[in-house]
């Protein structure tokens, strides 16, 4: 749960973030809305967590969200750890892709501690499933459940297709065979729901001119230099950046494939999708918005970290597998520039680190009902946007005001007469 104290200022589980409000937690009041996409996907989870809020006090909601996204988060750790042992047979280097996925620099700004952006974890988690290689019935049950919930979460996991196809040919065993199903399963459900969203689907400016700077600064550098400290080095180093990170990573791909005695195929597909990906989702979301001017910003930064992690996982994959002589120092390199990097970018301030609590927020929502006399008020989150603020029952706020469930500010006086 170390994800929880890695915000400085004010802690997540005093705050809502972003969709967690009004799409996920208020658009999902019942076992109807499930299904009902947002930005032209389904997003299983995420509404599954909406729902589920229903089921806690308004006042607890926050620290709902917050502990629900650090488990399952973790939880994502735990079966890259599971997944990883057959194609990575190095302990250590398993522990940096499972650590990497509660600990990367990236996930502070939108990740951390919050339930609509836990399906970018899921879909990496759902990455290291596919390729797994389950030995019987039994053992393909997690995988099929993570690559299900994936593909029904987060619409880039349908990209994983050709993957799970040549796997279900090549192998042909039951095991794996269930996987595939599993997998087609999902496809199925959202597809479904993303023909009959096209009035939902989101989409932005993007020119291809923008990709191999955004990707090389977003991606490679926080990967060498962690996002904490990254905006540091663009304004030391400028477009020099991403030169310099490309040529470290091409660098180290190719010294790594030259040396790995096996799994360079996996690797090379891996490190593919992590180009791949990032490419697609600035195709659907835009560039212009992640272009990074004389000062850097960490817009995205969730389109990043899987990316970051599917990188990361090729060349753990290339080093695992390494000759003997070259593997024991690759394993070290790798090693000591994770832990520099997650040192560096464990704690650091982000928009929630100095927004209003979610108690502030319900006691706004009840002076505007004790204002204006309405069954409903709006309780707003973090960022404070109308898009994201919650309409709260009045009548439900009364109950829990009543009850001394919602504690009010010290010096404030209480919302209701």
């Amino acid at each position: 749960m170390a994800q929880l104290y890695r915000q400085a200022g004010v802690p997540p589980w005093r705050t809502i973030w972003a969709e967690d409000g009004r799409t996920f937690f208020a658009g999902t009041a019942s076992v109807g809305r499930l299904l009902d996409p947002y930005a032209g996907y389904l997003e299983l989870i995420p509404r599954a967590l909406g729902l589920a809020g229903h089921l806690v006090p308004l006042q607890d909601l926050a620290v709902y969200y917050a502990i629900a996204g650090a488990i399952l988060t973790t939880i994502c750790a735990a079966a890259v750890w599971r997944f990883t042992r057959q194609i990575v047979p190095s302990t250590v280097l398993r522990a940096v892709l499972a650590l990497s996925v509660v600990l990367a620099p990236t996930m502070i700004l939108e990740q951390l501690a919050n339930g609509v952006n836990t399906i970018w974890a899921v879909a990496f988690a759902a990455w290291w499933a596919v390729v797994y290689r389950p030995d019987s019935n039994t053992d393909a049950a997690a995988p099929a459940a993570v690559v299900f919930l994936a593909v029904v979460s987060q619409a880039l996991a349908l990209t994983y297709a050709p993957v799970v196809a040549y796997n279900a040919w090549k192998r042909r065993e039951r095991p794996t065979l269930l996987v595939a199903a599993a997998f087609t399963v999902g496809a199925f459900v959202q597809l479904v729901v993303m023909a009959r969203a096209t009035g939902d689907t989101l989409s932005g400016t993007h020119h291809f001119g923008d990709f191999p700077k955004i990707y090389g600064v977003r991606v490679l550098g926080s990967m060498l230099v962690s996002e904490r400290r990254l905006g540091d080095v663009w304004t030391a180093l400028g477009d020099t950046l991403p030169v310099l990170a490309a040529l470290v990573a091409i660098g180290a791909l190719v010294l790594l494939f030259r040396v790995a005695a096996a799994r360079r195929g996996v690797a090379a597909v891996t490190v593919l999708y992590s180009v791949a990906l990032y490419g697609l989702t600035l195709w659907g979301r835009g560039t212009v918005g992640l272009r990074i001017g004389t000062r850097y910003h960490s817009a995205g930064n969730r389109y990043a970290s899987l990316s970051i992690w599917l990188l990361l996982s090729g060349l753990c994959i290339l080093a695992a597998n390494a000759g003997r002589r070259t593997r024991a120092v690759a394993i070290v390199v790798i090693a000591a520039q994770f832990a520099f990097v997650a040192f560096l970018g464990f704690r650091g301030a982000k928009p929630r680190s100095e927004a209003s609590t979610w108690s502030d927020s319900l006691h706004t929502a009840a002076a505007q009902c004790a204002r204006t006399r309405l069954p409903t008020a709006t309780a707003p989150v973090v960022p404070r946007v109308r898009a994201f603020a919650v309409r709260v029952s009045c009548a439900e706020l009364r109950r829990e005001f009543a009850s001394g469930a919602a504690r009010r500010p010290r010096g404030e006086a209480r919302p209701f007469p």
